[in-house]
């Protein structure tokens, strides 16, 4: 049995060696405090360890001794989780002596085997200490983080703690460092500004940091740590961890770079870069279509629409959700039930291999995910998915939307993939307007009006032929607009043109004929021919106009009325004696000017009630 330093003047009592360091002059023992019998100490709390410093019987010089005394006026200034505190300190014979608090947990210089995301909770843990030590008022750089310098203990729970020892070699404040105490620091681990006495930063203690990290990825022991190191002093491991995801490397091989100012500038730099990282191997995410453009052809139609979201990358799960984007004209979005489509609870942006109900993307004290929610006029089936190929389909409500808008929304979906947000352009078109402002072609009624008037002056005496090649004409483009539609106007044209000239020649001959002479008939026809081509254009023009708004009906009896009423204005000024023409001419004119008037004026009161009724609705 090894005799230990009997301690109990001081009242410690010596149970077992727990280290030993030679040529430093250094060795660590366990001990627990002897406490009065009546006294009702936790018994947890009664172990400590203590550090004693053997200056006179070994080989360490004054530097050692200075170490050890450091180490001490570090800690008695430190108060943190995760930082053993520092109890006591007492002179012996054979040398000097700290006590501290004692943890159950070992140093992670036994190689152990943890899984990816407990290492990243390692990662944050220290980092969070080491934010607390750069927090400090001078700032604490501690120059020998190490596998064995890092406490692990682990519960049945799975869950950690992670402690931080050995301030030995901290420094307090930044700058150059004496060359005697910094090869004290560990090959492999010192930060090359370290190593070659140059100024310290937060950035340095960020190197031994991350060196410690790639060992306990790669399973590499901290003596054989110059295996992953290359003749620049640049870790090569992204080979030897293939399933981790691309981020992870990266923040890795940034915590470890050479040059300081390629590093972290410190430790809250890294913690916020590292928290929304997915340890794991990261998903591709690629979707199809987008943008969406989707356009409604009936008011309060539920438009959609199927994406293909897609994975390739092998051994990974892509997960993810979907979110609008808020918009100022859209109401707030409330916490969205889970819908009968959605997964049942899925791990949300996990991995495949990742340990179960891990923190994910979150950090020790980050907020919890935040809530989906329910868009009022889009929606998603599924809205959360957890599948390396699936077909969410997009559902538009335009019931709430007013008609004849554009909207233009940004749909993102959130994923642990690369890139972890993407956004999508969703174009709405919703249906016309259901009361449509008919506006009555006016130019071609009054041309109608004037070539109608103007024929009855200049060919009074082939009235007849003037009247029955007009409704010859439009009794023929009528016949055709029934069988033809609204397709082949040019034929129409074509056929109702042929018709009024072979009307009119007809007409004008025959007239000649009863008035004896050949000359006159063949003058009349000319005539004849002119102002019923005339007509007939005009008024299949001004038919087309108001069919297109107001329908073949509405098309006839406005024409006639208006070539009526254009006629019989000619003739009342040709023959201004005679009454019945005037009579006729305002009999007509009176219904043409109520309809021009009071049918787009009756439209417009529509539509403004109409739009009145859609006040309630969402702007786009």
């Amino acid at each position: 049995m090894a005799e230990f330093p009997d301690f109990s003047k001081y009242g410690y009592q010596i149970k077992r060696e727990l280290g030993r360091n030679v040529a430093g002059g250094r060795l660590t023992y366990l001990a627990n405090r002897i406490l009065p019998q009546n006294s009702s100490a936790n018994n947890a709390e009664n172990w400590v360890v203590i550090k004693q410093f053997q200056f006179a019987t070994t080989s360490a010089n004054w530097s050692d001794f200075k170490a050890h005394d450091r180490e001490i006026k570090v800690l008695q200034s430190l108060d943190r989780p995760g930082i053993p505190k520092y109890l006591d300190s007492f002179e012996t014979p054979t040398g000097f002596c700290m006590v501290q608090e004692y943890k159950e947990a070992k140093s992670l210089g036994i190689l152990r085997s943890f899984e990816p995301e407990q290492i990243k909770q390692i990662a944050l843990d220290l980092l969070g200490i080491l934010v607390y030590l750069q927090s400090l008022n001078p700032l604490v750089i501690h120059r020998d983080i190490k596998p064995e310098n890092i406490l692990v203990a682990e519960n049945s729970a799975g869950s950690l703690k992670v402690y931080l020892v050995d301030f030995g070699f901290a420094q307090m404040g930044g700058g150059e460092v004496a060359m005697s105490s910094m090869v004290k620091g560990t090959l492999g681990f010192m930060a090359p500004e370290q190593l070659f006495n140059r100024n310290l930063t937060p950035a340095s203690d960020l190197y031994g940091l991350g060196a410690s990290l790639i060992c306990l990825l790669t399973a590499t022991k901290s003596m054989e740590v110059g295996k992953l190191l290359d003749e620049n002093y640049h870790f090569e491991f992204r080979e030897l961890l293939p399933k981790l995801s691309r981020r992870w490397i990266s923040w890795l091989e940034k915590m470890v770079e050479p040059d300081p100012k390629n590093r972290y500038a410190n430790a809250a730099e890294a913690l916020a870069a590292l928290q929304p990282i997915y340890v794991n191997r990261t998903p591709e995410v690629k979707l199809s279509p987008s943008p969406i453009e989707l356009a409604a052809s009936k008011v309060g139609e539920t438009l959609r629409v199927q994406v293909l979201i897609k994975n390739s990358v092998p051994e990974t799960l892509l997960t993810g959700w979907w979110e609008v984007a808020p918009h100022p004209n859209d109401p707030p979005q409330p916490p969205l039930l889970k819908g009968e489509n959605d997964p049942p609870q899925p791990p949300l942006l996990r991995g495949e291999n990742d340990p179960p109900q891990p923190p994910l993307l979150r950090g020790e004290n980050d907020p919890l995910q935040p809530p989906l929610l329910s868009h009022s006029w889009i929606s998603f089936s599924p809205s959360r998915f957890a599948d390396n190929r699936v077909v969410c389909e997009i559902l538009i409500n335009t019931r709430k939307l007013r008609t004849g808008q554009v909207y233009d929304r940004q749909l993102l979906l959130h994923t642990n993939g690369v890139p972890e947000t993407q956004t999508v352009s969703l174009t709405v078109q919703t249906a016309p307007v259901p009361i449509a402002v008919r506006k009555l072609p006016r130019r071609f009624l009054g041309l109608l009006f004037l070539v109608a008037a103007g024929g009855s002056v200049v060919a009074l005496e082939s009235m007849m032929t003037l009247v029955t090649v007009a409704i010859a004409g439009f009794v023929t483009w009528a016949g055709l607009s029934r069988i033809l539609g609204s397709r082949n106007h040019w034929l129409k044209v074509l056929v109702a043109f042929l018709t009024t000239m072979v009307v009119a020649g007809i007409a004008g001959f025959g007239i000649g004929v009863v008035l004896g002479a050949t000359a006159t008939g063949l003058w009349t026809t000319a005539i004849a021919a002119a102002v019923t081509v005339a007509t007939g254009a005009s008024l299949l023009a001004t038919a087309t106009g108001v069919r297109k708004n107001f329908g073949t009906g509405w098309a006839i009896a406005l024409c006639l009325l208006t070539a009526i009423c254009g006629i019989t204005f000619g003739l009342g000024l040709k023959l201004q004696l005679l009454a019945s023409p005037w009579l006729l001419a305002i009999a007509t004119t009176a219904p043409v000017l109520a309809l021009v008037l009071i049918l787009p004026a009756s439209d417009r009161r529509r539509l403004a009630k109409y739009r009145q009724s859609e006040q309630h609705l969402i702007e786009s």
